[in-house]
């Protein structure tokens, strides 16, 4: 059992091959921030929050759209799936959750793997909100807010009587997916995260972690958005600046030996779309 107790209410697990999962335990019901993706993954959380308390899900909170954060909904069609709006928005598109997107290149996945994936039902939120959300469930409260910057659907959930925040890939302690992200905004988003009064920090992958975690992300992106544009505002062709920038997949260790391909081939297409909101009239 890998389940890591972050706050008095508050768990997490960092070491299934999807996102990070985390639990909520109030009087009302446990509070699960999303679902995984691997089936077996999927099944084996289920068991394993069933451990910790006996009031069953009151609720599931999807910090966005993604895949690897939204196909176990299913397991909770019953009840209530939270997520933004826009995660809504984008998980009625076809291959919305971006499932064939990113796992038919997984180079570490068996077809029988992969396939086992697609079959999944996808189990669309219920519950949608534009801006904030608070949930009283007795003696915890839940303040949800839309995030943006990592993609529109992005959302945080901050566990008030922990001080734990929840971030989704809107953080994360690595290499980060970027095809969908607004640079500026996300840089005005860690920015503000930065003053809030954290205990810890759960982020959408790799370990749970803090403030220091957080400023080498800043860091990361800002450097990302510098080099960028002093090469833009210089005149460099787009093709130009993704190979100056290149440098900077190294700035992370690549986690995932199975991935190595696909983060090279999305740091890439991250620096295009980079280029393209700085030149954007």
């Amino acid at each position: 059992m890998s389940i890591e107790k972050v706050g008095r209410h508050t768990y997490a697990d960092i070491a299934y091959n999807g996102a990070n999962v985390g639990c909520i335990i109030t009087e009302q019901g446990m509070v699960l921030i999303d679902t995984l993706f691997v089936p077996e993954e999927i099944l084996d959380w289920d068991r394993q929050i069933k451990k910790l308390g006996d009031k069953g899900v009151r609720c599931v909170i999807n910090t966005h759209h993604h895949f690897d954060h939204v196909l176990g909904n299913y397991l909770y069609k019953d009840g209530a799936i939270i997520a933004h709006e826009n995660c809504y928005r984008e998980l009625i598109k076809p291959d919305g959750a971006m499932t064939r997107y990113f796992v038919t290149r997984r180079e570490d996945f068996t077809q029988d793997i992969k396939e086992s994936v697609y079959r999944l039902p996808l189990a669309l939120p219920n519950i949608t909100f534009q801006d904030r959300l608070s949930l009283h469930l007795g003696d915890v409260n839940l303040e949800v807010w839309h995030a943006g910057g990592h993609t529109d659907s992005s959302i945080y959930i901050y566990v008030v009587e922990d001080k734990v925040l929840f971030t989704g890939d809107s953080f994360q302690p690595c290499h980060p997916y970027m095809g969908q992200a607004h640079f500026r905004e996300w840089l005005r988003l860690l920015n503000a995260t930065l003053k809030m009064d954290v205990a810890a920090i759960v982020p959408g992958h790799h370990v749970v972690c803090g403030k220091t975690e957080l400023k080498q992300f800043i860091r990361f992106l800002r450097q990302m958005w510098n080099r960028a544009k002093k090469l833009a505002e210089a005149g460099a062709r787009r093709d130009e600046v993704i190979t100056q920038l290149r440098d900077l997949i190294n700035y992370y260790p690549l986690a995932n030996p199975g991935e190595i391909n696909i983060q090279k081939y999305e740091f890439d297409f991250a620096v295009g779309r980079l280029y393209d909101e700085l030149t954007a009239k």
